[in-house]
């Protein structure tokens, strides 16, 4: 795509994908990220160039020791982007969310979870994590628009009975995360994965 640079500001041809001709788009650092005239805002994933105080990505855990084996990490604390939570506890996801403007969710249970914990986790905890996130960001005086969430889901959510092997109860829940996230007023992409086998490759609709 053919793009022009004034300042902060870049015009971009779209038309060879479709899109207008000549749009204009300023970076906002408050972002960060680039605006554009038709609304549209483009946020990089982890909000920025890290620094010793703030790395550009964090981690939400629920394990410490887990985190240092799994993440490697060595104080596993904020000062490494590690932060303690738990999404079913609202209060303690503010310091994760602080500042963010980019959340990827890929919480969920096991296959033995009761509906209980399915619905914590899989409904509630995704509430949780975009209302932090919303709140963080109207604390800064930042609007909606400004943030983006990535959601881990699953196919099959519309399924209205699937049996165990496809998923089962928790994508009842799944879908109703997907439906708040939709008329959360954030923008969002709702990644809907399947199972992995080791046969050929193959499309399913």
């Amino acid at each position: 795509l053919a793009a022009a640079l004034d300042g902060n500001a870049i015009v971009v041809d779209f038309t060879p994908k479709g899109g207008p001709a000549d749009l204009r788009g300023e970076f906002d650092s408050s972002v960060p990220g680039i605006v554009w005239a038709d609304g549209n805002v483009w946020t990089k994933l982890g909000g920025g160039a890290a620094t010793a105080a703030t790395p550009a990505v964090r981690a939400l855990v629920t394990d410490i020791d887990e985190a240092r084996e799994v993440l490697g990490c060595t104080a596993c604390d904020e000062s490494e982007g590690i932060y303690l939570g738990d999404v079913t506890d609202a209060a303690t996801l503010e310091p994760a969310t602080d500042g963010v403007t980019a959340l990827a969710i890929a919480v969920g249970v096991g296959g033995n979870a009761t509906a209980e914990v399915m619905e914590a986790v899989e409904f509630h905890g995704v509430q949780n994590q975009v209302s932090s996130l919303a709140a963080s960001a109207r604390k800064r005086g930042a609007a909606l628009t400004s943030l983006n969430v990535a959601l881990i889901s699953s196919m099959g959510t519309t399924d209205p009975d699937p049996a165990p092997y496809e998923g089962g109860d928790v994508l009842f829940y799944k879908l109703n995360a997907e439906a708040f996230l939709g008329a959360s007023g954030v923008p969002a992409t709702v990644v809907k994965p399947c199972g992995l086998g080791d046969g050929e490759g193959s499309q399913q609709q």
